[in-house]
């Protein structure tokens, strides 16, 4: 009976997040302008801790990444869906809450994309993507857009992967590489 209970607490609170969640999402962001795609992963998990470092903490990433953007340039975050699944049962829940959309949010280069976005889309139409060791980060290389890792992937030293630990890697790539940089497919597919 504790179980059922303790679940059914679970569940309500995924509920409840997902819809402060989508509340606080904009349908009203533009792929024409310029924007770095930045995929939140889910937590509690071994990908953003430990493998994140400091960045386990996603809303530090967010924070450093809006920082060093140009001016005219957005930060497009989108949430992971799974964060919200039901049937996870790994204390997701505890590891989101509103004020963490709401920090996210008060961030003024920063928009919350809907669930339902198209990732591809949204990979396709930036100048790159971001993520602590996401699978975007993998799948905007292939696709030839390159991406900031920010922890220890298995792609880690992959053409296009960049590695960002630090203020001074993060405004290197920003400043100096993204504007002229081309992933080259072949080094990827070796």
């Amino acid at each position: 009976l504790e179980y059922i209970i303790n679940r059914k607490k679970t569940i309500n609170k995924k509920n409840n997040l997902k819809k402060i969640y989508e509340s606080l999402t904009s349908s009203n962001y533009s792929l024409n302008e310029p924007y770095i795609y930045c995929t939140l992963q889910y937590q509690p998990e071994k990908t953003t801790s430990p493998l994140g470092n400091k960045f386990d903490n996603q809303l530090l990433m967010v924070e450093k990444i809006s920082q060093h953007l140009p001016k005219e340039w957005k930060l497009y975050v989108k949430e992971h869906p799974s964060q919200f699944a039901s049937t996870y049962a790994r204390n997701g829940e505890n590891y989101r809450s509103k004020s963490f959309y709401e920090k996210l949010l008060s961030i003024s280069n920063v928009v919350l994309i809907p669930l339902t976005s198209d990732n591809f889309e949204m990979i396709d139409n930036s100048r790159a993507v971001a993520s602590v060791t996401s699978t975007s980060c993998w799948e905007a290389v292939i696709r030839n857009k390159p991406s900031m890792v920010f922890g220890h992937c298995w792609f880690r030293y992959c053409e296009g992967v960049f590695y960002i630990d630090n203020d001074e890697k993060l405004d290197n790539f920003l400043r100096n590489v993204l504007p002229t940089y081309q992933v080259d497919i072949n080094k990827v597919k070796l």
